[in-house]
C-alpha cells in the first residue's frame, strides 16, 4: 500500500509535534515529574481513570494557590502527549488515561 500525500503530511506532522514534545518536556522536566506524580497518587488512592487535563487543572491550582505562583503556564493542547508518555514510563498508569489514536 502507497502512501498518499496527505497520509505523508500528517506523519510529517506528528514526527514534528513528537519532537516538539521531547524538547518540551526536556526543558520543562520538573512539571512532567509532577503531572506523573499527582496521576499516580490518584490511583493509589483509588481512581480507577482520570483525564490528563484533570491533572493540570490540579497542577495549576497547586502552583497558583498553594505555592503563590502566578506565572506558571501549561496548554492544554499539551495534555494527550503528557497522558501517553506517562503510561509509557509508569506501567502502573497503562489505561489510567483514555487517549484517542494519534
Amino acid at each position: 500500500m502507497r502512501s498518499s500525500p496527505s497520509n505523508q503530511a500528517v506523519l510529517d506532522f506528528q514526527r514534528a509535534e513528537q519532537t516538539l514534545f521531547d524538547i518540551w518536556v526536556k526543558d520543562n522536566s520538573a512539571v512532567y515529574r509532577r503531572f506523573c506524580y499527582v496521576a499516580r497518587k490518584a490511583k493509589q488512592g483509588g481512581m480507577k481513570r482520570w483525564s490528563a487535563r484533570g491533572v493540570i487543572h490540579v497542577l495549576r491550582w497547586k502552583s497558583t494557590i498553594q505555592d503563590s505562583d502566578p506565572t506558571f503556564k501549561i496548554n492544554n493542547n499539551i495534555s494527550p502527549m503528557l497522558a501517553r508518555q506517562a503510561m509509557q514510563d509508569h506501567p502502573e498508569l497503562k489505561g489510567f488515561f483514555e487517549v484517542r489514536d494519534a
